[in-house]
């Protein structure tokens, strides 16, 4: 089956209606994006929906911007006692008391099972809505959603962020660098529309530069940090790229750091995150190295998966019936976070004026 993709037949603006397209197929009814289509993956990750905000946001789709980010107020505004109790009282002993980074698709929140100190998303959150609301859209409708802004601030003050939790991969309690600038950058970023202290920002910046170019102590290297090159911009050389590139990069994707379990393979071998192709291909873009994002979007593209070409989660390398490694896409197929950075990348690249 000919890939549309990579053939070259078909024009970048149907090419990016495609993923457009996908994602307006993921959309919940309270305006949120499903972190996938799949059953056990139909959720909403407060995260992922900062990332799909961002593309419809640097696309000049300011209407979907705004439904995803009201989605995600009205979700918080939900769950706002649980932000008055952080700040009443700090961090709680239980981490089911934090606020969760995870909701099922009718906006409530998962009780078992999940690494909920994941600061990132709300660090992306503030730098996303403030974005948006610089770019004109009505994301803050009322005092309620101004008071919410406000009490994100003072949640990430009172738990406080730079202590260790799961970051972006939802695993062991870390600090990390894409946490801190997370939070840093979305801090400095609504600071223009609710009180955001100084010293709190400069705490993070201390904790941000005690782990130069590490990701944490854990990992030397870690594909999230790619975090730092889009969409906070922290990053201004290729160092960590280059990094991520040579210990990272496999066929069929990028494993997200040495020695990762989630959906690993055959003999415990990383699964491949075909999509981080894209991410990297924006991270270039933004340090003026167009050849190579256009490099990682055609790689991205090849490894699309049929029949309608969704963009999985990851690949897994599992063992086939003539004992040769396959890579089987994962069940997480289409992922949202995934369309939504392809949908950038070609839109930067062939489509912006």
């Amino acid at each position: 089956m000919n890939n549309p993709f990579i053939e070259g037949d078909v024009s970048h603006e149907k090419l990016l209606a495609h993923d457009l397209q996908r994602l307006r197929s993921m959309r919940l009814p309270n305006g949120t994006i499903a972190a996938s289509t799949k059953r056990s993956y139909d959720h909403i990750w407060i995260r992922d929906c900062g990332h799909v905000a961002l593309c419809y946001l640097l696309t000049g789709r300011h209407i979907e911007a705004t439904r995803v980010l009201k989605g995600v107020f009205e979700i918080l505004a939900r769950y706002e006692h649980k932000i008055d109790r952080c700040i009443a009282r700090g961090e709680p002993e239980d981490a089911k008391d934090l606020l969760h980074p995870i909701y099922n698709a009718f906006g409530y929140e998962f009780v078992d099972g999940w690494g909920f100190r994941q600061n990132d998303a709300i660090g992306l959150t503030l730098y996303v809505s403030a974005m948006a609301r610089k770019a004109g859209c009505p994301v803050v409708r009322n005092d309620r959603d101004l008071r919410i802004t406000q009490k994100l601030v003072r949640y990430l003050e009172a738990i406080p962020y730079w202590k260790p939790e799961n970051s972006v991969w939802e695993e062991a309690h870390v600090v990390s660098t894409p946490t801190i600038y997370s939070c840093i950058k979305g801090l400095e970023a609504i600071r223009e529309y609710v009180d955001a202290p100084e010293t709190l920002i400069q705490t993070g910046y201390e904790v941000g530069r005690s782990l130069a170019n590490r990701h944490s102590d854990l990992y030397e290297v870690d594909a999230s940090q790619l975090y730092l090159y889009f969409p906070l911009a922290v990053e201004r050389d290729s160092a960590i790229i280059e990094r991520i590139e040579q210990e990272l990069r496999r066929s069929h994707g990028v494993i997200r750091h040495l020695g990762d379990y989630y959906q690993a393979g055959q003999d415990g071998q990383e699964a491949e995150w075909n999509w981080i192709f894209y991410w990297l291909g924006i991270s270039h873009f933004h340090l003026g190295n167009r050849e190579k994002a256009a490099d990682y979007l055609r790689l991205g593209d090849s490894l699309r998966f049929p029949p309608d070409w969704s963009i999985p989660e990851a690949y897994i390398p599992l063992m086939g019936t003539d004992q040769q490694i396959v890579h089987v896409p994962s069940e997480h197929t289409p992922l949202a976070w995934g369309h939504a950075y392809a949908a950038l990348l070609r839109y930067w690249l062939y489509l912006s004026k």
